[in-house]
């Protein structure tokens, strides 16, 4: 399983979903990484069923919010900490913020990083390094 991906005309930014109410991107630091792309890439080179899985969640429930622009299921929208909210898909949790991007006609998520969720409460590492990337990529508007 792959997701479609593209580049955004206007930032150069990897798009991961895109529908009539959001645009779903991968944030990107200073250094050109984009930490997102990057771990939805890294579940679909693996071999393990488990990661195809969580591979395939990750794309239904981003596909349903460029779409909707919502969740069905509200919860699955988590506030973590400023501007940096978390989108839950099964155990996967993507880190994210909007930016204020007038370049854009839609709504822009853009996914700061990628992580399996193993304890109750979201670490403060994964926070802390939700918030560095958003701060990096906003430096880039």
């Amino acid at each position: 399983m792959t997701v479609r991906r593209r580049r955004c005309a206007t930032c150069h930014r990897s798009i991961i979903a895109q529908g009539p109410a959001r645009i779903i991107e991968a944030a990107r630091t200073l250094e050109g990484a984009e930490p997102a792309e990057e771990y939805i890439a890294k579940l679909e080179n693996s071999r393990r069923k488990i990661d195809l899985d969580r591979l395939a969640v990750v794309v239904i429930v981003l596909e349903e919010y460029a779409r909707l622009g919502r969740l069905r299921i509200p919860l699955e929208l988590n506030h973590l900490r400023g501007d940096l909210w978390e989108i839950k898909a099964g155990v996967i949790r993507l880190p994210f913020y909007e930016p204020n991007d007038s370049s854009h006609v839609s709504t822009v998520t853009r996914l700061t990083s990628g992580f399996v969720k193993k304890q109750r409460s979201t670490p403060q590492g994964e926070i802390r390094w939700g918030i560095r990337v958003m701060d990096q990529d906003r430096q880039q508007i």
